[in-house]
């Protein structure tokens, strides 16, 4: 298993063979051998200046500097792409070839995005649909997608297919959108999908997203008789109580009591509690309904560490029990160490949580707690075996030594075979050089799509090459280890 890093940090996990990038190096060698960590390009380095200073004439004499190196080809490739990045307006017909020829390079979605809006600004409808339906695939955003729509109506003259019900669900969005969606919304318009129930779904998005300005919009701009509606929102959004007591009253819809008491329930779960059950015996909600008002109110009973959350908790239909649900039920029992009720509440567990090691040492607990000793010492014995927290726990229960190994060992140095197969990884290749040059973001970004292709069994040898780079970009774990596989990178145990 194997997770790049979303910063520079360092991380331990126990019970797992990890190699955990660090800033300390390693004190290993590898005599001899091609290395990650080798000085970058000089070309490469030379090329990356050009760009910054707009210099094309430096910039062609350093890519032939690149041809020469290693893995020059891909390089060039790379450098080609940064340069165009920032000058589509300049080089479009460039921009067009490197994405047709090179589509699965990391940095082309970042150029097709910005190619695509190259194209949008020119109305150039035909090959903006063209390019946008190409790889690499990417996520276009409302503003992209409302101009691909657009190109398929002055295209074909119309949307087909899915795209109307998408266009409209767009429209249907609790806040504005961009102004490139303009055309769309009016074709939508046009072809009567903005009817009266279309304007209050998106009033009632709009209010639930806090966009009241454009709540009033669109009373403004819609049918007649959109003012009440909008109004009876905002009512069930700012005073729930009230609103949802009226709104039982008159029978009202379904939906609207439902959500109003869900804003209840955030500020006063007790009052949401009697509001649903007098909802669901004239039975204005359905069984679903009131099982997610109940599981909320119960929930923020429990968060507020409220006496009666327990009680709550228990009765939330077990259709609507999630992981939320069943963990905080222990919790509320362990609030007041109440232990047959922690009992109770892990032994209802679904096995796939029940199992998990905190409910297991906590379940222990419990048992330990009501006076069966011999059954919660023989799960503390299994869990303490395994170091970490819940295992220390355990340990100190026991009145046992913590799980760690007894000795440690140094990582062996990858072999020059190891090294060369990682070395011969093009893109692998120019992360490292990136980052040499302290060129993190793309570097990052050439590192994670390289990882990819990176076979399990070079991984270790990926770790310690990007620890004796100095480059916390990489975790490396298998679960298939014991603690004989403790290691110590620079005097620093790792288990």
């Amino acid at each position: 298993m194997v997770a790049p890093l979303p910063f520079s940090s360092s991380f331990y996990l126990p019970a797992l063979f990890l190699l955990v990038v660090a800033t300390a190096a390693a004190a290993v060698d590898s005599a001899g051998a091609a290395s990650l960590d080798d000085e970058p390009p000089v070309g490469l380095e030379l090329a990356l200046t050009a760009i910054d200073h707009d210099d094309p004439a430096g910039f062609r004499h350093a890519l032939d500097r690149v041809e020469e190196t290693q893995h020059g080809e891909v390089i060039r490739r790379h450098l080609r792409t940064l340069w165009l990045l920032d000058r589509v307006n300049e080089e479009p017909a460039a921009v067009a070839a490197q994405l047709r020829e090179y589509p699965e390079d990391p940095m082309m979605p970042r150029l097709k995005r910005r190619y695509l809006d190259y194209l949008a600004d020119r109305s150039a409808w035909g090959e903006y649909r063209l390019v946008f339906d190409r790889a690499p695939e990417i996520t276009p955003g409302a503003k992209r997608q409302c101009v691909y729509w657009q190109a398929e109506i002055e295209i074909e003259g119309t949307l087909a297919g899915e795209q109307p019900e998408a266009a409209l669900a767009t429209w249907e969005r609790g806040r504005s959108q961009p102004k490139a969606c303009d055309p769309v919304f009016d074709w939508l318009e046009a072809h009567d999908y903005l009817d009266e129930q279309a304007y209050r779904e998106r009033i009632r998005a709009a209010i639930t997203a806090g966009q009241d300005g454009l709540a009033r919009y669109l009373v403004g701009r819609g049918p007649a008789g959109l003012a009440t509606y909008r109004d009876r929102w905002l009512a069930l959004r700012d005073q729930p109580a009230s609103a949802v007591a009226e709104r039982i009253d008159v029978e009202g819809d379904g939906e609207e009591i439902t959500q109003g008491l869900l804003w209840l329930a955030k500020q006063d779960p007790a009052r949401a509690r009697s509001l649903r059950q007098r909802a669901s015996r004239l039975e204005l909600i359905d069984e679903a309904q009131s099982a997610s008002v109940s599981r909320l109110a119960a929930l923020k009973a429990a968060y507020r560490y409220e006496p009666q959350a327990f009680e709550w908790l228990q009765e939330v239909p077990v259709s609507a029990r999630d992981h939320e649900v069943w963990t905080w039920t222990v919790r509320s029992a362990l609030r007041h160490l109440d232990w047959s009720r922690v009992k109770q509440a892990i032994d209802a567990m679904p096995e796939e949580i029940a199992s998990e090691r905190e409910w297991r040492f906590w379940h222990a607990e419990a048992e330990q707690r009501l006076g069966r000793t011999t059954a919660a010492r023989a799960v503390w014995r299994t869990l303490a075996e395994t170091p970490d927290y819940h295992g220390f726990l355990a340990a100190d229960r026991l009145g046992i030594r913590y799980p760690l190994p007894e000795n440690t060992r140094r990582p062996d140095p990858p072999s020059a075979q190891t090294l060369a197969a990682l070395q011969a990884r093009p893109w692998l290749s120019l992360a490292f050089a990136l980052h040499r040059l302290d060129r993190p973001e793309d570097a990052r970004r050439l590192f994670n799509h390289a990882l990819a292709d990176v076979p399990e069994a070079e991984l270790p040898a990926l770790a310690w090459q990007a620890d004796r780079a100095g480059w916390p970009c990489l975790l490396y774990t298998s679960d298939a280890a014991d603690e004989e596989d403790s290691v110590d990178l620079g005097g620093r145990r790792i288990i």
